[in-house]
């Protein structure tokens, strides 16, 4: 049984994920003009070739992103479509997959901003905790569904 309301969540998140990394994918040709703030982190990490995928020569990471998020927002969608329930846990574990992905590389680039680049940009950083959330809303979904599970089955003897 799926929760409408967590899938809801991960859904509007799913869009403001877009918004971000769309707009730091706009951005990435004029990294000096990322508006940062005083740190200046933004420009440093987007000049840094940690910004591309494979590192240094392939699409800049604000790229894979978007195209993350807009995944996540077309299994958040069809999930709430009325479907055979079957295509719905399929969608459901593709999502889980898909954000245990976006969890894992939010943790890598948060390492690598971290530890290599020396410098934060606020955007990244944004993402990252917009991944993080959908990350946990979908743990919370996944957890009350094995519980409800659970207490669906037959008592043994």
């Amino acid at each position: 049984m799926q929760n409408k309301a967590f899938n809801g969540f991960i859904l509007a998140l799913s869009i403001i994920g877009i918004l971000i990394a769309g707009y730091l994918w706009k951005l990435h040709a004029t990294p000096e003009l990322i508006p940062c703030g005083r740190s200046g982190g933004c420009a440093t990490v987007a000049l840094s070739p940690y910004s591309r995928f494979p590192v240094g020569t392939g699409l800049p990471i604000a790229a894979w992103g978007t195209a993350g998020y807009i995944g996540l927002l077309i299994l958040s969608a069809i999930r709430l479509l009325p479907l055979p329930a079957q295509l719905t846990r399929v969608a459901h574990t593709l999502q889980g997959l898909g954000l245990i992905g976006g969890g894992l590389a939010s943790v890598i680039l948060m390492y690598i901003q971290a530890r290599v680049i020396h410098a934060f940009c606020k955007w990244c950083l944004a993402s990252e905790v917009v991944m993080a959330f959908m990350l946990i809303v979908y743990i919370v979904e996944w957890r009350g569904q094995r519980q409800s599970g659970r207490q669906t089955l037959p008592p043994t003897s």
